[in-house]
């Protein structure tokens, strides 16, 4: 008997040989598993990245949509929805002019802080106005942000 053999006996040649080759499966098999693993950790990762950017345009829209409505309040005597987008004017500028002037400088702003963003005063119920941010995100279908104003 051969001492911390099991059973006491001699290791015949065949068993080594069978022995040999069963390490690579099991390598192989485990590299296989932990590749999985890390493909679906980076596909949450880049979810996670994508949702964050997508809720950072929809606070963009929500902020740009708040100045707006900041104006609308400032000059509540005019007809908003009825306002075309209009060049700057010196002072003292009418409060329709000035409302023009402002209304395509936050057009601008929209368009240049959100992909394919857009901005528009709608009318609503009893005298209100909708100011309306649309955009589209990357890999999606156009969002959008509608915030009521009471002049």
């Amino acid at each position: 008997r051969q001492p911390g053999m099991p059973g006491g006996g001699p290791v015949r040649r065949g068993a080594k040989r069978a022995m040999a080759g069963s390490l690579l499966p099991e390598v192989l098999l485990a590299m296989l598993l932990m590749g999985l693993a890390v493909g679906a950790g980076l596909g949450l990762v880049l979810e996670g990245l994508r949702g964050l950017a997508e809720a950072r345009q929809r606070d963009t829209a929500a902020a740009l949509a708040s100045d707006l409505a900041g104006m609308i309040r400032a000059l509540p005597t005019v007809d908003w929805p009825a306002v075309a987008p209009g060049v700057p004017c010196a002072a003292p500028c009418a409060p329709e002019a000035l409302a023009a002037a402002e209304l395509a400088a936050w057009q601008a702003r929209v368009a240049g802080a959100l992909p394919e963003g857009a901005g528009e005063i709608r009318p609503a119920s009893a005298g209100a106005v909708a100011v309306a941010v649309t955009w589209t995100p990357p890999h999606s279908d156009a969002a959008e942000v509608v915030l009521g104003v009471l002049p």
